[in-house]
């Protein structure tokens, strides 16, 4: 191959790169990142350094162009690496609730579509607990807003690291417990309640309240006759609401109609039996 060809080869490498680089541009339209044109500008500089050293032979023009090549690559990097952080920020702020720091209700729902359709292959089942505070409307904006920081602190220290803890809404702390029925997760949930009690009396200065607090939960469980995932929270809540209005305070599971209807039936069958004995 003679010096002709040569010359000729990394320019068409570096009209590739442009090409590419343009095509890029193109696709992301006007929210091109610096990055990117710092390490384009320094994969042409390069090019050219090694272009201009086989056409002309001199040492000087190619360290020159070779060295700015160089540094616009790196500053290409560093920059790329700032603009990973405030994409991954993003990303985060879009899945996270800003109060509580716990995942929001898009990322709440998208996990809990995959664990409904994983429940009606295996059978496992999923529990969703459903936190709200107790006396709600009564407190200050921040006891509000201090208090639901506290209290997804003690559900974090709380919950199983499979569970997913959700804040669905400005009053509401949901927890999806997998592979469990609504009875299985009692424990973790009462243990949550206890330790927010015990934080909202002093024990919390990261969100300090004005007023010992405690909270209510409702806890409904996937069964064949549910339609998908959000009829399981919509139980959990309504059980709570079914709460407020009898005035009572504490943890209520939810049961399905005809249940207790079931049960009483249940229970008459087992007394007939002892009496028949």
């Amino acid at each position: 191959m003679d010096a002709q060809a040569l010359y000729i080869l990394p320019l068409a490498v570096a009209a590739i790169a442009i090409a590419v680089a343009f095509a890029q541009k193109q696709k992301m339209g006007a929210m091109q990142p610096k990055s990117h044109k710092r390490m384009t500008a320094g994969l042409v500089l390069l090019l050219a350094a090694f272009s201009t050293g086989l056409a002309t032979g001199s040492s000087e023009a190619v360290l020159v162009l070779a060295a700015l090549g160089v540094l616009s690559l790196l500053a290409g990097f560093v920059q790329w690496g700032k603009e990973l952080k405030i994409i991954g920020q993003v990303l985060r702020e879009q899945r996270v609730d800003f109060v509580t720091g716990l995942y929001n209700r898009r990322t709440f729902d998208e996990r809990l579509l995959a664990e409904h359709s994983r429940t009606k292959r295996t059978g496992m089942g999923y529990a969703i607990a459903v936190f709200e505070l107790d006396e709600y409307d009564q407190m200050s904006d921040e006891d509000k807003l201090n208090g639901m920081k506290m209290l997804a602190n003690a559900l974090r220290e709380s919950v199983r690291h499979t569970d997913t803890l959700s804040s669905i809404s400005t009053t509401h702390i949901a927890v999806l417990m997998v592979d469990t029925r609504a009875e299985g997760g009692l424990i973790g949930v009462e243990r949550a309640r206890e330790r927010f009690f015990f934080r909202s009396c002093g024990h919390d200065e990261s969100a300090p309240v004005t007023r010992p607090m405690t909270a209510s939960v409702g806890i409904a469980a996937w069964d064949d006759s549910v339609v998908d995932g959000q009829h399981v929270i919509v139980n959990a809540e309504e059980t709570i609401r079914m709460m407020r209005k009898a005035g009572e305070h504490g943890v209520r599971i939810h049961r399905p109609r005809g249940y207790a209807a079931g049960e009483a039936a249940q229970e008459r069958s087992k007394q007939r039996a002892a009496t028949a004995a």
